[in-house]
């Protein structure tokens, strides 16, 4: 039994900013309907949902197996979803900032 797909709208923007040589991105969110648990899917941590990959980007989705819908949340290059983390850094106070 297919599932339906949704796309939120914030994913339908990203989808229509793509250039028109990605109908792989595409064609990856319509087979959801079919399969919504491909091979070389990852489950998130820190909340519900999915990630697949295709090529350099990142589907997000989630699956509603009791209404048998597929809820497509993001679609984007992999760093925009991948935060920069930037080294700790340790500063020594000066003599001025001691004395205060």
């Amino acid at each position: 039994m297919d599932f339906e797909v949704l796309i939120l709208r914030r994913a339908q923007k990203e989808l229509a900013n793509l250039p028109k040589a990605n109908q792989r991105i595409r064609d990856t969110i319509a087979a959801l309907a079919s399969n919504p648990r491909p091979a070389g899917r990852k489950k998130l941590t820190g909340r519900e949902g999915w990630r697949v990959r295709t090529g350099d980007y990142r589907i997000i989705y989630e699956i509603d197996d009791s209404k048998q819908r597929v809820v497509v949340s993001i679609s984007g290059i992999e760093k925009t979803f991948i935060p920069k983390i930037q080294p700790n850094r340790i500063t020594t106070p000066t003599s001025s900032q001691l004395l205060s």
